[in-house]
C-alpha cells in the first residue's frame, strides 16, 4: 500500500528522474559541438554546457536536432524524439499541474489508485529513459 509519504517520496524522486534526463541531453548537446575542438580543451565542453543550462527539455532537445541537421550527425533516433516528447509532456504535467487534479481519497488522504499506478509508470519510464540518455552520453564523451 502507498501512502501519501511513500507517494510524496517516489513524486520527488520522478522529479529528480526529469532533471537528470535534462542533464543527459545538455551533456549530449554538448558533446555534439565538441568534435570542432581541440580533444583537451576542456574548458569548452563546459562552455557548450553554459550554452543550453538554462535552457527547458523542449530548447534542449530543438537545440540537439539543428545540431544534427547541420553536423548531419544524428545521435538520437526520431523515435527516440517521441518517447522525449511524451517524457517532456509528462514532466510538464508533474511539475506543474499533478497536484492541482489529483484526487485524494477523503478517508486515507492518500492519492486515489489511478494516480498511483500513473506515478509509478511515469516513474519507470522516466527512469528507463534516464538510464538510456546516461549511456549515449557516456559514449559519446568516450569518443571525444
Amino acid at each position: 500500500m502507498v501512502d501519501l509519504n511513500k507517494f510524496r517520496i517516489m513524486y520527488s524522486e520522478l522529479i529528480e528522474h526529469y532533471q537528470y534526463i535534462e542533464m543527459h541531453l545538455k551533456g549530449i548537446y554538448a558533446c555534439m559541438n565538441m568534435d570542432i575542438l581541440p580533444r583537451e580543451d576542456v574548458s569548452a565542453f563546459c562552455d557548450n554546457l553554459t550554452d543550453v543550462n538554462s535552457d527547458s527539455l523542449y530548447y534542449i532537445m530543438k537545440k540537439i536536432r539543428e545540431q544534427e541537421k547541420t553536423k548531419e550527425r544524428y545521435v538520437i533516433e526520431e523515435s527516440f524524439y517521441n518517447e522525449l516528447e511524451i517524457i517532456r509532456a509528462k514532466r510538464n504535467y508533474w511539475c506543474h499541474s499533478c497536484f492541482v487534479d489529483i484526487v485524494f481519497d477523503g478517508k486515507t488522504g492518500i492519492p486515489r489508485k489511478k494516480h498511483i499506478d500513473e506515478l509509478l509508470n511515469d516513474y519507470r519510464e522516466a527512469e528507463r529513459i534516464r538510464a538510456l540518455l546516461f549511456e549515449m552520453k557516456n559514449r559519446m564523451l568516450r569518443g571525444i
